[in-house]
């Protein structure tokens, strides 16, 4: 089977990259700018990027909606190497491509990028990153179309379906670090990004006490990422949160959930 980043006839070209001035647009403005015709059925890509793995999907824009059709593999990298991250996006992309519904001939090259709230700066992606994400759109022959903060993507997806109001504290677990992420109403309000310690509870205390956050926080915690999530959730649920010190702080937490 042909690999994704493989041409596929003569006449393929290389396309022109739109990360001028790193102003790649955030998603929400891409969406926007998204106006097929009624009669098209245009395929999106969606690569998902972060700090040792890599996903992606297939979906479908129509309507003001997005469908997805197929989700690739999740592959590892170091978090390092540029053309290991190549090689692992050009691999989930290709079983992405091969659990469509249906054949077609016209693969999806427009891609929407997941990243790490470490890889923006502002609203702009940052200029080291910038240049890897450049080389994998030429050597995959995908065209950017715009980005999405992970933890904001997320905040948007349980917006969606759980409404106005859903408020959690998100906790993503990578080898070295873990981000500490607040969704309160509907609204993300941003990332912490701890490096990690021996500690996991302490590691999260201080991802929380870096917000500032002067109302209660949720009774809610989302645990994502690579690490060992069953074994991160009982070591926060067995830690006894609620003491004279802590009380006011940490008396939120109550309950844990994790994304599929």
């Amino acid at each position: 089977a042909r690999r994704f980043g493989e041409p596929r006839n003569d006449k393929c070209k290389l396309l022109t990259l739109n990360f001028e001035h790193n102003k790649m647009l955030p998603v929400s403005k891409v969406l926007e700018k998204i106006k097929p015709r009624e009669e098209e059925r245009e395929l999106f890509l969606a690569l998902v990027i972060g700090g040792q793995k890599v996903k992606s999907g297939i979906w479908l824009y129509k309507d003001g909606r997005g469908e997805i059709l197929s989700i690739g593999s999740s592959e590892n990298w170091t978090g390092d190497s540029e053309e290991e991250l190549v090689v692992a996006a050009d691999a989930s992309i290709s079983t992405a491509i091969a659990g469509l519904p249906e054949i077609t001939d016209h693969q999806p090259t427009k891609v929407i990028l997941g990243l790490p709230e470490h890889w923006i700066d502002g609203v702009n992606i940052k200029t080291e990153k910038t240049k890897v994400l450049q080389t994998i759109c030429r050597k995959l022959l995908l065209t950017p179309q715009g980005y999405v903060i992970i933890p904001e993507g997320i905040a948007q997806f349980l917006k969606k379906e759980e409404g106005d109001l859903v408020s959690l504290i998100l906790v993503n677990l990578e080898r070295e670090k873990i981000t500490v992420s607040l969704i309160i109403r509907g609204k993300y309000l941003g990332s912490k990004v701890v490096e990690r310690s021996s500690s996991l509870v302490l590691d999260l205390e201080e991802g929380l006490l870096r917000f500032g956050f002067e109302e209660v926080l949720p009774p809610r915690i989302l645990l994502t990422g690579e690490s060992n999530l069953d074994e991160a959730r009982q070591t926060l649920v067995a830690y006894p949160w609620i003491n004279v010190e802590k009380q006011k702080k940490l008396l939120f937490i109550q309950q844990f959930s994790r994304l599929p």
